[in-house]
């Protein structure tokens, strides 16, 4: 059974949980382990003039409801994840719209991901990947306040 595509565009946001070990061998280089994460409905970008363009929390309900039945693939995938990284995944969403992870087992290590420092300070964290991708990195608003 094939999952419908939502009537309109969905915003949402990706969050990964994990942390950081100063690599052994390399100076300004990270160690990454991931350990988790959500995915979240995003509120409408502010350039957004057209309302009708974005769907809205019940076109993503609808669309991750989860009421699609598995392919084997997925299934397959599915018990990989819990098997090999120890994944804890959701039942469903909470009443945001939400989905949480977690990994049991961190992914990552020295050698396996990582991150050079390209700039930091107070407020904004600049890294390159070991995949080349830049990360532009900045604290939550409740963070700088407390």
């Amino acid at each position: 059974e094939e999952i419908p595509a939502p009537p309109r565009r969905l915003c949402g946001v990706q969050e990964v949980q994990g942390y950081f070990l100063p690599d052994p061998s390399t100076p300004n280089r990270l160690t990454v382990w991931f350990t988790g994460g959500k995915l979240s409905p995003a509120p409408l970008p502010a350039s957004s003039s057209n309302s009708e363009e974005f769907g809205d929390l019940e076109d993503w309900k609808r669309l991750f409801s989860g009421n699609h039945k598995r392919t084997w693939g997925e299934s397959l995938s599915v018990m990989g994840a819990k098997v090999f990284l120890g994944a804890e995944l959701p039942k469903g969403m909470d009443e945001s719209g939400t989905f949480s992870y977690t990994l049991h087992r961190p992914q990552g290590g020295h050698g396996k991901g990582y991150v050079d420092i390209l700039y930091l300070d107070n407020d904004l964290f600049v890294t390159k990947g070991n995949y080349g991708t830049v990360h532009v990195i900045t604290k939550l608003e409740e963070e700088k306040t407390s």
